[in-house]
């Protein structure tokens, strides 16, 4: 029986480095979590009616309990990352929830009317989309993309514009050392409003009197 050459033991010292790498590479693999994302839209309330101030479909008793829920059921569900629609006002809504949850987040106003601060017309509306991570996430602003809307400006400290909105909020977090983008956006559920669909509504409401 002849002694194993120089070659052998090449092959069979790079098969167990091959081997211990797989196999490094599949524990890495089988202790990573999976990233968990919750977007909710969290409802202003408003009636959307009214130039100094808007309606309210509930008071200030009911819009603490709704947050209160909203928080005791995103602690249950221990999202990762939370996109947030339709939040009034959403820097002081975004930050108070942050807090809560001890999470980074990103907004963007898409609806405040005339404000400088949180002072204004209509006085009860300053409202946007929001992304909130957990800190390990490294969550960071990295674009805002306007979709729709009016000439104007839309942010924290001054907002002057006269119709509603529509934006895209762009964070980046990281994944071990991989960047991941988010985006969240908040879009209208209306159909658009013209001639032919007035026809068709005439036509179906024509034919509900006969």
């Amino acid at each position: 029986m002849t002694a194993p050459n120089v070659r052998t033991y090449r092959i069979l010292f790079t098969a167990a480095l091959l081997f211990i790498g797989l196999f490094l590479a599949e524990s890495a693999r089988s202790q990573e979590k999976p990233l968990r994302l919750l977007t909710i839209n969290v409802w202003s309330g408003l009636d959307y009616i009214g130039s100094w101030r808007m309606g309210e479909y509930e008071s200030a008793d009911r819009r603490e309990l709704r947050f209160q829920l909203l928080l005791a059921q995103i602690r249950q569900l221990d999202p990762d990352v939370i996109l947030l629609q339709e939040a009034n006002p959403v820097s002081q809504f975004a930050a108070r929830l942050s807090d809560s949850l001890s999470f980074d987040e990103i907004h963007q106003v898409c609806i405040a009317g005339i404000k400088f601060g949180p002072l204004g017309i209509p006085s009860n509306i300053k409202e946007g989309i929001a992304i909130l991570a957990r800190p390990t996430l490294d969550l960071k602003p990295h674009d805002v993309w306007k979709l729709s809307g009016s000439p104007g400006l839309y942010g924290d400290v001054l907002s002057i514009h006269f119709d509603e909105s529509i934006f895209s909020l762009v964070g980046k977090i990281r994944v071990g050392q991989t960047p991941v983008y988010i985006v969240n956006v908040h879009l209208v559920a209306a159909m658009p409003i013209d001639s032919a669909l007035g026809r068709s509504f005439s036509a179906y409401r024509d034919k509900e009197r006969l």
